[in-house]
């Protein structure tokens, strides 16, 4: 399993009005990630506290179509009290080769 956590800082004009997590801007942001099948399919979630337009919860999962190419699809759940919205991500990421 992955786990990857931090602070952030971002202002009004960035995030939406709405506390941070520290209420000054700076708000706490997590990412797990646990294979399911071994470079092929992974369980994720990321996390960005507050409640301000970004304030949410991402769960779902990462299919590696190829060694450069990953499908990701998620529910996007509000923290309580967020402005943000609930819905479904889908997203097309491309790993450029490390050479």
């Amino acid at each position: 399993m992955k786990c990857i956590g931090g602070f952030y800082y971002a202002m009004n004009s960035l995030y939406g009005e709405g506390d941070r997590f520290f209420n000054k801007g700076i708000g706490i942001q997590a990412g797990f990630e646990k294979s399911i099948i071994k470079d092929k399919w992974t369980f994720q979630t990321d996390f960005i506290s507050g409640k301000h337009s970004l304030g949410e919860m991402v769960i779902g999962t990462a299919f590696y179509a190829t060694k450069k190419w990953v499908l990701s699809f998620g529910y996007q759940i509000p923290n309580i009290q967020s402005q943000s919205q609930k819905g479904f991500v889908f997203e097309l990421t491309f790993i450029p080769s490390e050479n």
